[in-house]
């Protein structure tokens, strides 16, 4: 998410008028750039970074990590467990832009939690 629009550090936030309030300031000006424009360098740092944080914060299946980068170091702000995963919410985008339909997204949530079901590993 892009908050340039935004000189003061208080008002870089995601918040309830920023997601839900149609014709608010953080709404309007605030970008969601899909995909982020990071170099492989960067791509390749903050993968590791969230690779790292999601097992330990107790995730499991699916997940949304929120990183802010500042001075060039990317900071896992917030772990969502258990993120929208409606058609228009962040998840859907970004799995999309990885090249899964919104189906897609969905059976490979399904089957990673089914994995996890000793039932699931007797019949395979």
């Amino acid at each position: 998410m892009e908050y340039s629009h935004f000189k003061n550090v208080k008002d870089r936030i995601c918040g309830y008028d920023a997601k839900f309030i149609s014709g608010s300031e953080h709404y309007e000006k605030i970008e969601t750039l899909l995909p982020a424009p990071l170099s492989e360098k960067e791509l390749s740092s903050i993968e590791k970074i969230c690779k790292k944080a999601y097992p330990v914060t107790g995730c499991r299946d699916y997940a949304r990590l929120d990183v802010r980068c500042r001075d060039k170091i990317f900071y896992v702000l917030d772990v969502n467990p258990n993120a929208d995963i409606s058609e228009d919410a962040s998840m859907a985008c970004a799995a999309q832009n990885a090249g899964f339909s919104y189906g897609e997204m969905g059976s490979r949530i399904v089957r990673i939690a089914a994995k996890r079901n000793s039932l699931w590993n007797k019949s395979r």
